[in-house]
């Protein structure tokens, strides 16, 4: 800023056109000359208001806060006495101050300088929050002087520097410079034009923070809108999945179906298994698939379901993406597994995932709640069966139902063993059995009684399960047979043939027995549910001699076993004590000699106790046959073919017998 001299000489000779005397000159010279600076200072004044109005009027129009700033700097450039006039911005983050408009700098680097915290002129007016003025920048000794920024002063020739802080609300925001290339000491009056333009940048600064806020604030809102969005899509699609499955659970679906719908909807392959990782449904119905990662749903159980219901994803696993453990009280926790995809799918959304595994728990609960008043129906079946009253027309309904009926001969077959394992082959044959069948549980056992010419899928499934380490063991015998009817090949039955049942002398229709009425009758044939009881007791005493004796690697034929189940209190050590007891001279020799002996005392037996038909049916002349049933004469004794050392050697070499077939 600068002010017209005054002209002396044109007053004075306006003075002297006045005629006024010397004395008088004087004071009315200097008068006038009061009167001309008073005039220019409020011209001055008059202008910086006018500029002053202009700013505030452009800051109230502007929707760019650069141009605001670079038009404030123009001003006070323009204003006050200045080379080099900047505004520099503080950042409270840092504590740095940066240059965000200039006007007059001749060098880049004065332009893009940031000052440091704690140094330079800006940072004491920025501390202080007062105006300051320095005459000479550089020879300021109180102000703490930083290498680039002395260097930048240097190299723009800057001399006299004068800062003014822009504060609202007591905070610092930045700092207005004006300096000088020539020594200049700045007036009040430039000062407090710069702190009025300051305050100007100040409130323009404040206005961009504002609107940088809700403009922030803005995005906020609709980043928070379009998740909350996405959210109630989710739960949208989560509603619709669980309702559709639901629906399916209330139309009577069972958990096959379910998990199936659920499979479709994710766009995945879904197992449901339990805490032994035992498969319950399988969407894709992979015959014999098995869940062999049973270590990942152990880590993944690690923690139980304290949690409840969630998805638990497992980046570890090659083959499962998740899981969801949904617990079911008594019946432990299910897990639903989610199958990795070769091609990665859509991202799951885990309480759709939740749910559906929830209500895929739903369905398998419902079903086995069915399937458990379905067991104790046929549990409480067999029990009649069972009973020492048997009552035809209460039962014939029933066992009809199950698809079982006195026109036929029936197969009892049970099993013995833990009651986990017995429990589940019982799911095992209801599920792949579904009619034709009575499966239920009595006294400890699992009875399965079925039609004999349709009895081949239960043997094998039962024969799957009597695998080493179980501890299941089966018996199995025919109900309904004619006395005298030929034993049912296995290829018919599956197992060997059926054992008898002691007849009821209370029955004139049961096997072993004829209808005389006064002459020979035909033979008639029995009501196989009345022999059920009888059998049933055969069988159970067949798998007491096998678990006694360690057998167990086949269903056995309780007929067989029946002589030496009558044998009470047989075990290991007694059974070993009367075989070498009695054959134990046969089987040493054949142990050193390998003569095999033993299997000519068996084909003896097997023929009757004939020589000729033993000779037949072992492939041996007669004399072959002949000297080596001498050679047991020799190790057993001439007394051992009497009548009855010959039953308890047959009785021997049929143990022994049994023992290396069920034992391997």
């Amino acid at each position: 800023m600068s002010t017209a001299p005054v002209p002396g000489a044109d007053l004075e000779r306006l003075a002297a056109g006045l005629n006024v005397g010397p004395a008088e000159l004087a004071p009315l010279l200097d008068a006038v000359r009061s009167a001309r600076e008073e005039v220019a200072s409020l011209r001055e004044r008059r202008r910086e208001l006018t500029a002053l109005a202009d700013s505030a009027r452009i800051m109230a129009n502007a929707t760019d806060v650069e141009e605001t700033l670079a038009h404030v700097v123009r001003l006070a450039h323009n204003l006050v006495v200045s080379d080099v006039t900047y505004l520099s911005e503080y950042y409270p983050e840092t504590g740095d101050l940066r240059v965000r408009a200039t006007q007059g700098a001749a060098t880049r680097l004065f332009a893009t300088l940031p000052v440091p915290q704690g140094y330079g002129l800006a940072s004491y007016v920025a501390e202080t929050r007062a105006p300051h003025a320095v005459h000479d920048y550089l020879e300021a000794a109180h102000l703490r002087h930083h290498g680039p920024i002395d260097t930048a002063v240097a190299e723009e020739r800057l001399v006299s520097l004068v800062g003014v802080p822009l504060i609202s609300g007591g905070t610092v925001l930045g700092v207005l410079f004006a300096g000088t290339r020539t020594a200049h000491r700045y007036s009040p009056e430039e000062i407090a034009i710069l702190s009025a333009l300051a305050d100007h940048a100040a409130i323009a600064l404040l206005r961009s923070f504002k609107l940088g806020d809700l403009e922030r604030s803005g995005q906020e809102a609709a980043t928070e809108l379009a998740r909350w969005e996405r959210l109630f899509a989710h739960h949208r699609h989560a509603s619709e999945i669980v309702d559709a499955l639901f629906a399916q659970v209330l139309d009577g679906a069972d958990v096959h179906r379910v998990v199936a719908r659920l499979a479709a909807a994710l766009d995945r392959s879904l197992l449901l298994v339990d805490d032994d990782g035992r498969i319950l449904a399988d969407s894709a119905h992979r015959p014999g698939h098995r869940f062999t990662e049973t270590t990942l749903l152990a880590a993944l159980g690690e923690g139980g379901t304290a949690g409840g219901t969630q998805y638990r994803p497992a980046p570890e696993s090659a083959t499962v993406e998740g899981t969801v453990a949904v617990p079911t009280g008594a019946s432990g926790a299910l897990h639903l597994i989610i199958e990795r995809t070769p091609v990665p799918g859509e991202q799951l959304h885990p309480e759709t995932v939740a749910r559906g595994a929830q209500t895929c728990a739903f369905a398998w609960l419902l079903g086995e709640a069915g399937r458990v008043r379905e067991d104790q129906r046929r549990d409480h079946l067999l029990a009649e069966l069972l009973g020492q009253t048997y009552a035809p027309e209460s039962l014939l309904g029933a066992a009809a139902d199950a698809g079982l009926t006195a026109a036929g001969p029936l197969r009892l077959c049970i099993v013995d063993g833990p009651p986990g394992r017995l429990r589940a082959l019982r799911s095992r044959l209801t599920a792949q059995i579904s009619a034709g069948v009575l499966c239920g549980m009595h006294a400890g056992h699992l009875g399965v009684l079925s039609a004999e010419d349709s009895s081949a899928p239960v043997l094998q499934i039962v024969r799957q399960a009597l695998e080493p380490g179980t501890g299941l063991l089966a018996a199995t015998a025919i109900a309904g047979e004619p006395a005298g009817a030929e034993p049912v090949p296995a290829s018919r039955s599956g197992t060997f043939s059926a054992g008898a049942a002691a007849p009821d002398p209370g029955d004139a229709a049961v096997p072993g027995t004829l209808r005389h009425d006064g002459a020979a009758g035909p033979r008639t044939r029995p009501d196989p549910f009345r022999q059920v009881r009888a059998l049933w007791d055969d069988c159970v005493r067949a798998v007491s001699v096998q678990r006694a004796l360690g057998w167990g690697a086949e269903v056995v034929d309780a007929g067989s076993l029946l002589p030496y189940a009558l044998l009470q209190g047989m075990d290991r050590a007694r059974f070993d004590q009367f075989v070498a007891a009695t054959i134990g001279a046969v089987l040493e020799y054949d142990e050193r000699r390998g003569a095999n002996l033993f299997e000519t005392l068996r084909a003896y037996y097997d023929a009757g106790r004939s020589i000729s038909a033993a000779a037949q049916a072992s492939r041996f002349h007669v004399n072959t046959v002949s000297q080596r049933l001498s050679r047991v004469d020799e190790l057993l004794g001439a007394g051992w073919r009497d009548a009855q050392r010959s039953f308890l050697v047959e009785t021997a070499v049929r143990l022994v017998h049994l023992d290396q077939r069920l034992r391997g």
